[in-house]
């Protein structure tokens, strides 16, 4: 998935989601599509990913904040 400013890959997900954006990214969530909170985490300088690797296959919402906006997507885990 892509904005004018993010992409999401790949979409669906194995383990490993990858965010390409210009902007400091800072932090997470995954929601499940019924709005509850899956995880969160905050991004390390220069970390561009978030681990997949515990949650069963479905749809999910990812909300990636950064110094200038909030980016929301839905994704596949697979």
């Amino acid at each position: 998935m892509q904005n004018s400013r993010f992409t999401l890959f790949p979409n669906p997900a194995d383990d490993r989601l990858f965010i390409d954006s210009p902007e400091n990214l800072l932090e997470y969530s995954v929601f499940s599509v019924s709005g509850q909170k899956i995880q969160s985490g905050v991004f390390r300088k220069g970390e561009n990913s978030i681990d997949l690797k515990n949650m069963i296959k479905g749809t999910y919402v990812v909300q990636i904040k950064t110094d200038h906006q909030t980016f929301t997507d839905k994704i596949i885990k697979r």
